[in-house]
């Protein structure tokens, strides 16, 4: 078992979560672009968003509670 294994072991996944589906990153990359950038007005409801600096800073995002909410458009939701 590796240590990412290990650390998730026994966790609980909420409804929302059950209903992810499982991609690989490189996948996921193949279609970004350079990001998604809005003025801070539009930050804090909305869609959560995973910054940059999260992806390569943690393992985990372990407390999706704590993750920046951004207002986003059917279209950016689609593209993004």
């Amino acid at each position: 078992m590796t240590p990412e294994q290990s650390e998730l072991e026994g966790f609980q996944a909420d409804s929302a979560m059950q209903s992810w589906k499982e991609e690989k990153f490189s996948d996921l990359m193949a279609s970004m672009r350079n990001g998604l950038y809005k003025k801070k007005d539009f930050y804090g409801e909305g869609t959560q968003i995973v910054k940059m600096g999260e992806l390569f800073n943690d393992e985990f995002i372990t407390n999706k509670e704590d993750m920046d909410r951004l207002e986003l458009s059917q279209k950016e939701l689609e593209k993004h």
